[in-house]
C-alpha cells in the first residue's frame, strides 16, 4: 500500500479531519477515531455508507455500552482486535492509538469489503501513528489555546493531560508555576448555605488561615 499521500498531508499541516478522510481512502473503509473516554473525535465515511450503530455513534458522539464492554474485555489492547456489532453486517477492526508511549484513543475501520485482514501489519501501524501524532497535536493546540489557572486546574483534575510537559507548559506564567510543592489541595466551600453553626465556624477559620491562596 502507498501511504505517499497520507504522509505528504501530514507533513503539510493537514488536520486530523482531512487525514482521516485520506486513510479512509486509502484502507477503502469507513474509520472512527475515538479519545480514550470513547467519545467521537473525528470520522469519515462516504456519502452512501449507512450504518444503523456507526450512524447512532456520530449522532451521540460517544460509542454504545455494548462496545465499550467489549474493549474492556479485550486484554490490554496489545493488538488490534475485531468486533462484531449488533445490527451492522459489518465488523469492526480496532486498535488502540499511541503517541509518546501512551494510549491516547482507539481507531475503528468498519470492514465493508471483508479486506483489512489482508493489510500488512506495518501499513496499518503508519497509518495509526500519523493519526495519533496529529491526534496529539490537536489535544496540545487545544489545551494551550486557553490558559486561565482555572481551566488548568479544570483538566487537571480531569486528568486530561497526557504527559507532564504538556502541563507544565500551559502553567508557565501562572501563580501555579510559582507552586514549591508538587501538591495541590482544594477545598470546597461554595455549599455551606445550609450548613449548622459549627462547620459555618469551620468554614470562617479556613479562610482566614488560608487568606493566601488562590481562589477557585
Amino acid at each position: 500500500m502507498d501511504i505517499s499521500k497520507l504522509i505528504d498531508a501530514f507533513l503539510c499541516g493537514e488536520d486530523l479531519d482531512e487525514l482521516i478522510k485520506v486513510s479512509s481512502t486509502l484502507l477503502q473503509c469507513p474509520l472512527l477515531i475515538l479519545d480514550d473516554a470513547f467519545h467521537v473525535v473525528a470520522y469519515y465515511k462516504p456519502e452512501d455508507f449507512h450504518d444503523v450503530p456507526f450512524d447512532a455513534t456520530i449522532n451521540s458522539k460517544k460509542i454504545s455500552y455494548e462496545v465499550v464492554r467489549n474493549l474492556n474485555w479485550q486484554p490490554k489492547m496489545e493488538r488490534p482486535v475485531f468486533l462484531t456489532i449488533e445490527e451492522s453486517p459489518w465488523r469492526r477492526r480496532v486498535s488502540t492509538l499511541q503517541s509518546e508511549h501512551k494510549m491516547i484513543g482507539y481507531l475503528f475501520c468498519i470492514d465493508v469489503n471483508g479486506s483489512l485482514e489482508t493489510i500488512s501489519d506495518d501499513d496499518m501501524h503508519k497509518i495509526e501513528t500519523i493519526l495519533a501524532k496529529q491526534f496529539l497535536t490537536q489535544i496540545e493546540n487545544q489545551f494551550l489555546s486557553t490558559n486561565t489557572e482555572e481551566e488548568i486546574l479544570s483538566h487537571l483534575l480531569d486528568g486530561d493531560y497526557q504527559n507532564s510537559a504538556l502541563f507544565r507548559m500551559q502553567i508557565a506564567n501562572t501563580w501555579i508555576e510559582q507552586m514549591t510543592h508538587e501538591h495541590l489541595a482544594i477545598i470546597d466551600l461554595s455549599n455551606t448555605a445550609n450548613l449548622q453553626m459549627p462547620y459555618r465556624s469551620l468554614e470562617s477559620k479556613l479562610e482566614t488561615e488560608l487568606a493566601d491562596t488562590h481562589p477557585f
